[in-house]
């Protein structure tokens, strides 16, 4: 038996396409505000969502040498 006791269920976040129009922080911010005394969340973008393709600019080429799948 646990000795933790139940886990607060991960708040899950649909965003609206409008809502991905705006930068990502300020989105992250609005949830973060309700439910930081969780410490995670999951956030499901838009089906019609598509990731960036022309990279980010001066200072991003990091390689994460083993990064979680």
């Amino acid at each position: 038996m646990s000795h933790f006791g139940r886990a607060p269920e991960v708040p899950v976040f649909h965003p609206t396409d409008r809502d991905m129009l705006r930068p990502f922080e300020e989105y992250a911010a609005s949830i973060e505000r309700r439910f930081a005394h969780v410490g995670l969340a999951k956030v499901v973008p838009p089906k019609s969502w598509r990731a960036r393709v022309g990279g980010y600019g001066r200072g991003w080429d990091v390689v994460i040498p083993k990064p979680i799948k």
